[in-house]
C-alpha cells in the first residue's frame, strides 16, 4: 500500500470514512485523537533526547531498557483487568 498510497493520504481517507461510517461527532474524534497521540508524542521525544546524549550503541541495549521493555505486558495487563 506504501508504495501505492502516500501515508498521508492514506491516513486522512482512513480517517474521514473512520468518521462517517461510525457517526462519530467530530469533537469526540479530536479530543479522542489528542488524547491517544500525546503520550506516543511524549515517548518519542524522551527517546530522541535520551538517543542524543549516549555516546556509544550499548546503551540501546542496557539491562535497564531491556527491563522496561520486558515490564510493558505486565504493566499493560494490570491496567486491562481494571
Amino acid at each position: 500500500m506504501a508504495a501505492v498510497f502516500f501515508y498521508f493520504d492514506l491516513q486522512r481517507f482512513l480517517t474521514l470514512t473512520s468518521i462517517q461510517a461510525n457517526r462519530m461527532p467530530l469533537r469526540t474524534f479530536f479530543f479522542g485523537t489528542m488524547l491517544g497521540i500525546i503520550p506516543g508524542g511524549f515517548v518519542y521525544v524522551n527517546a530522541g533526547a535520551s538517543l542524543a546524549t549516549m555516546d556509544s550503541l550499548s546503551g540501546i541495549a542496557s539491562p535497564r531498557v531491556i527491563g522496561l521493555f520486558a515490564l510493558l505486558p505486565v504493566i499493560y495487563n494490570r491496567f486491562k483487568r481494571e
